[in-house]
């Protein structure tokens, strides 16, 4: 039982060539002992037997030739005698003064060996088959995405974490990473089977480039973005709530930290029940277990989030909040159809567990003339900021890449199977051109595919549940759809989300006398659709913003 090399060392230790070999024995003569000639090795077990003749001559001046005279029959049996097929092993024969000894020996091209400390590999990534899946008896489209996750704490990003030059491929599962060509079985993104797609696949990221922004180049980012909010005051009503007004948090979005994101988030089901929360944030507290369910609109949040919220929502008009708990509900601003709190008295209703607090949209704050309250740009320079390693913030995710991990989204496969996925490590490439923070060149051929990261499963979670190589593993739900597996004694690395740069309020913005003029101009004459949403026009004096 052992393994290949030490079968190997085995079959040494029993050689001519061996110092060591030859023992005497208790009269002091040479003993007879046997030579190894070859290993049987077992394909996929640490299992082999060594291949052996008798010496009969010890004393021969060439004890090699002294072996074969006296065991001709031995010998002509180990190289005559035709071998037995055993597909379960390989054989291996020893030739006597073949053994590689100069670098001269090596003149044959084997191929190249990529190594990388960037990402972690050996993941089996979990995705689902089709364009649509059917899942209670109703179809949806099949969410499927891969993540590159940092390995060594390396940082797989540039410009403060906000893009990467390392791209992905797929290819058949028998293929090799940087020979093969991308598979023909991912029906998206269009053209999976021409390394020039993937080429162009770059992973999901929030930054904007504004200035690069024009007619024939315009860029939204990834992931829409909040521009502005108004900060308000709030008015409390100790011992009441707003009832049958809950603001409905299903399918509302709203910045948190720049980044547009699901309210459903800090939903006190989602938040403290369905998901551990681990963090300063979590307020789990505010939690009814047993009473909250999936569609409850409880939200576990403190005083300062839930304004923090509302602010940023407009059909927000207040909320109610728990007297002793952080337990928040969001209320509906009126409307036609809606009836709110503030136009219709009745709905108040007392409860000494719960405080009422309304948003002032009808008297002026500080003293600030034609203003709610301090207007804010958001996100303004679409920057991530450099502590998130010691960020105390709750583990809720981003949807975008960040310099631990790479989200690639957008992918399908036309039917199920296996296959392999590979990386570009860009900081593996030539470029002419180096620059301080840029060694590495552009993904451009196979053959910069070459690191081999993991190997994609294509298929129902249910089925490979079956399977006993699935039944330990250490599973994480990706973003965007699909798992990452890591197999024993490796668990999934933990991910810390970074927090996007502080807001900045626009009273605080200088600009030049030139700025402002041509600013003017552009807010006050400009596109009332495009100025709205113009966050510098609210340094513009005499421009009314409907936002």
């Amino acid at each position: 039982c052992l393994s290949p090399v030490m079968c190997q060392e085995a079959c040494n230790s029993h050689s001519l060539d061996n110092p060591n070999f030859i023992a005497f024995n208790q009269e002091g003569n040479q003993a007879d002992r046997q030579i190894c000639l070859g290993i049987d090795m077992h394909a996929s077990k640490n299992a082999c037997y060594l291949i052996g003749g008798q010496n009969d001559n010890p004393n021969a001046a060439d004890p090699l030739a002294g072996y074969l005279e006296t065991s001709v029959a031995t010998w002509e049996c180990y190289n005559d005698a035709p071998l037995e097929v055993d597909e379960q092993f390989q054989h291996f024969k020893k030739l006597r003064g073949s053994t590689c000894t100069h670098a001269s020996d090596y003149s044959e091209y084997a191929g190249m060996l990529t190594v990388t400390n960037r990402v972690q590999a050996g993941v089996d990534y979990i995705l689902e088959p089709g364009a649509e899946v059917n899942q209670g008896g109703e179809a949806r489209a099949a969410r499927n995405s891969i993540e590159v996750v940092h390995a060594n704490n390396a940082d797989l990003t540039y410009m403060d974490g906000a893009l990467s030059r390392d791209r992905i491929t797929i290819i058949d599962c028998k293929g090799t990473c940087g020979v093969s060509k991308p598979t023909a079985e991912v029906a998206v993104p269009a053209n999976a089977d021409r390394i020039e797609t993937w080429n162009l696949h770059w992973p999901l990221h929030h930054y904007i480039d504004h200035p690069h922004n024009d007619t024939e180049n315009m860029f939204s980012g990834d992931l829409p973005q909040v521009v502005t909010y108004t900060e308000r005051n709030y008015v409390n009503f100790d011992g009441y709530f707003c009832g049958q007004n809950n603001l409905d948090i299903s399918g509302i979005h709203l910045s948190m930290d720049g980044v547009l994101q699901p309210l459903a988030t800090h939903q006190c089901f989602q938040k403290c029940a369905a998901q551990q929360c681990v963090g300063d944030l979590c307020f789990c507290d505010g939690h009814f277990s047993g009473y909250d369910g999936p569609t409850s609109n409880a939200l576990c949040l403190d005083a300062t989030m839930a304004r923090y919220f509302c602010d940023r929502l407009p059909d927000c008009e207040g909320f109610d909040m728990h007297a002793t708990r952080n337990r928040v509900f969001l209320n509906a601003k009126g409307s036609e159809t809606v009836t709110s709190c503030e136009t219709n008295v009745a709905l108040m209703t007392a409860d000494a567990d719960y405080n009422h607090f309304v948003a002032q949209t009808d008297v002026v704050d500080q003293g600030t003339e034609g203003t709610d309250g301090p207007v804010y740009v958001e996100n303004l320079y679409n920057r991530l900021a450099d502590d998130d390693v010691t960020s105390t913030r709750t583990e809720l995710d981003w949807a975008f890449s960040w310099r631990q991990v790479l989200r690639f989204t957008g992918i399908q496969f036309h039917s199920g199977g296996k296959f392999k996925l590979c990386f570009c490590d860009s900081e593996h490439l030539r470029t002419s051109l180096p620059t301080e923070d840029f060694t590495g060149g552009a993904c451009s051929t196979e053959r910069d595919y070459s690191v081999e990261i993991g190997t994609i499963h294509v298929s129902s979670v249910s089925c490979l549940l079956t399977d006993s190589k699935f039944q330990r593993v250490d599973c994480r739900n990706q973003y965007h759809g699909g798992l990452r597996c890591y197999r024993p004694p490796v668990s999934a690395p933990r991910l810390i989300p970074p927090r996007v740069e502080d807001d900045v309020r626009v009273s605080d913005l200088v600009a030049t006398d030139a700025f402002q003029a041509a600013m003017g101009t552009w807010c006050l004459y400009g596109p009332e659709e495009v100025t709205q949403n113009d966050p510098r026009c609210q340094l513009v004096a005499a421009y009314q913003s409907v936002r």
